[in-house]
């Protein structure tokens, strides 16, 4: 009934029934509902009581009661809890994505709520500006708005921030020449490292030159000059525009003599398209003397910088959360549209210019029939492939057995059989594929292999080894560390006599075979609905010994696995009488052991299919 009423938004008649009862569910559900009738002050009192005393709801209360901070405009509160909450060791992943918004949300709140104050009052403090640079993805408004207000403040406390931010590849490229900006206005003399599209460079601010290179710059600017100025003025000044904006981007790439007159040709060419102006390669490689490849060249890097990964329009449609509801289908359909006209022009630019090329190459080239086949290139296993055949090997040499199971499952198997509870929020659509996009039906994707382990236990046939390694689904923005598919291998083995040590023996086995002989291992209590007790599993750093490195960010251990023994419910429910058979179960993420074991940073280099990367292994 409780639960219906606060399905239904009746808060006021939950509350009700809720006023005389004390246990951690209901504390969870009256914040819930205080929150829900507007009730801020109440609801950050049975916030602070539920927050001290939650455990199964910690992270569910944790999130109401940070937005109840923010009604009540106490930002720096909820800000420092979120702070909190980012930096402990392990936080469920369906909860970090939440908390990152959250923090993002809290800063701009903030910033708002102080923009009638005058500059010297910053909407940032310095921490704000500090977490802003650290975030793995940064919010890119958050980010420019953090520079910006940097202009006005000795940013020297920001320096190791500014460090790590200088040497992180996934870092938009514009902001690392703003910072750059920054330190030469101030003279900040140190030796840096700073990265940009995978090459290194070393920096002294004190001794850099500016970002926009007078030299540079103004040779380019004076091409353009000669090829436009005169006859279309409005056409030069947005090419004049987008070479500052290209300047910040290549910083501090060199740009040599050969450079100079393909980027003006580039340029010229790119933004004459833009505007719909008819105008010839040839005429263009007339006009600033140059060869047809390097302008192809130059502008394939123009289209990168606009359409790539981490160009302008991409950063646009990240952006679009922040847009209101009602105008996201227009926003949405204007870039959209801009993105089909960008591409359409660019591709037939480049189309007409292959076309010539190939023409001219066909006249000056021969073939020589008489020349060997080129040798047809091997391929290489994938990283997941071999990381999933070295713990199946593990494991059989154990006296288990391999498993598979349906990919598309019936909700049952894949919560309930497992003790997860109708109202658990891993059931939300924001968490999980229903297959019908309904989340009141009873067929989903898969969030876990685990549900292979109920059909297994269904069967009766005891006593059960098995592993159950396949795909799972959740409904994850791809980042480094996620994916909306990714592969795990659960464990479970069902028997008489089973204990908590033969679980912590096998997993030390697991861990040696995997990582090496040296390999520790230590296990620290945690909650899991289908096991009890429940434990993650650390093993020591493989790369320090445990000593401490940036690998294992200096704490000599790296989380691995979580495990357990099996709930006794959840024994009942698949017809396994607990009072004779116990068991223990185990699951780890495959993308895990392979991203660990060969030192990839990035989960998304195992999905992009790049030969380059691929043949490492």
């Amino acid at each position: 009934m409780i639960e219906e009423y606060i399905a239904n938004n009746q808060f006021q008649d939950a509350l009700d029934l809720l006023n005389d009862m004390d246990d951690e569910m209901t504390r969870y559900q009256r914040l819930v509902c205080l929150y829900g009738l507007g009730e801020y002050q109440m609801a950050k009192a049975e916030g602070m009581l539920a927050k001290a005393k939650a455990s199964n709801t910690y992270y569910d209360v944790v999130s109401i009661y940070v937005a109840t901070l923010k009604e009540l405009e106490e930002f720096e509160e909820a800000i420092n809890i979120m702070v909190e909450e980012l930096s402990m060791p392990y936080i469920p992943y369906e909860y970090e994505a939440i908390f990152n918004a959250a923090h993002d949300e809290l800063l701009l709140a903030k910033r708002e709520a102080n923009e009638g104050m005058e500059r010297h009052n910053n909407a940032f403090s310095l921490d704000d500006m500090e977490n802003i640079l650290m975030k793995d993805l940064p919010n890119e408004d958050l980010l420019y708005m953090a520079i910006e207000q940097m202009e006005g403040i000795n940013i020297r406390r920001l320096l190791p921030a500014i460090r790590n931010f200088l040497k992180d590849e996934n870092k938009p490229s514009f902001a690392k020449s703003l910072l750059i900006e920054l330190m030469i206005d101030q003279e900040i003399d140190e030796e840096m490292t700073l990265v940009k599209k995978g090459i290194e460079y070393g920096i002294n601010p004190s001794y850099a030159p500016l970002v926009l290179n007078q030299e540079v710059g103004g040779t380019i600017l004076n091409l353009l000059s000669e090829g436009i100025e005169d006859d279309n003025p409005s056409l030069y000044s947005l090419c004049e525009q987008f070479l500052n904006f290209y300047l910040y981007l290549v910083y501090p790439k060199y740009i040599d003599d050969y450079d100079y007159r393909p980027i003006a040709a580039a340029i010229h060419y790119h933004i004459a398209s833009m505007q719909y102006i008819d105008i010839e390669l040839d005429d263009i490689e007339y006009l600033y003397n140059c060869d047809k490849e390097e302008i192809l060249e130059k502008l394939n890097e123009i289209k990168v910088a606009f359409l790539g990964k981490k160009g302008e329009l991409t950063s646009v449609l990240k952006s679009m959360k922040d847009v209101a509801p009602e105008e996201r289908p227009m926003v949405g359909q204007m870039v959209n549209e801009a993105r089909e006209k960008l591409e359409s022009c660019l591709e037939e630019k480049k189309t007409a210019f292959m076309k010539k090329l190939r023409e001219e190459q066909i006249k000056s080239e021969t073939i020589d029939v008489t020349l060997p086949a080129t040798k047809p290139m091997v391929g290489h296993r994938h990283p997941n492939t071999i990381a999933l055949e070295e713990v199946e090997r593990i494991f059989i040499g154990m006296g288990y057995e391999v498993v598979e199971g349906p990919e598309v499952e019936f909700d049952y198997y894949n919560f309930e059989a497992l003790n997860i509870p109708a109202n658990h929020p891993a059931k939300d659509e924001q968490d999980t594929f229903y297959v019908s996009s309904d989340a009141h039906s009873n067929i989903v994707l898969r969030t876990q292999t685990s549900s292979i382990q109920v059909h297994e236990m269904e069967k009766g046939k005891l006593p059960i080894r098995m592993i159950a390694p396949g795909r799972a689904f959740r409904s994850d923005e791809v980042d480094a560390t996620h994916s909306p598919s990714f592969h795990q291998i659960e464990g479970l083995v069902i028997d008489k006599n089973i204990t908590f040590a033969d679980l912590k023996g096998t997993l030390a086995v697991f861990a040696k075979e995997i990582f090496g002989e040296d390999t520790k291992v230590k296990f620290r209590p945690h909650h899991f609905p289908f096991t009890e007790p429940s434990a993650e599993m650390d093993v020591s750093c493989f790369k320090c010994g445990g000593s401490g490195c940036r690998f294992c960010k200096g704490e000599g251990w790296i989380e691995i696995l979580g495990c357990g023994m099996v709930h006794p419910h959840v024994l009942e429910m698949s017809g396994i009488d607990p009072d004779e058979y116990t068991g223990f179960a185990f699951g780890v993420g495959l993308e895990r052991i392979a991203l660990l074991k060969y030192e990839i940073d990035d989960m998304r280099l195992l999905y992009e299919n790049d030969i380059r990367f691929l043949k490492q292994f």
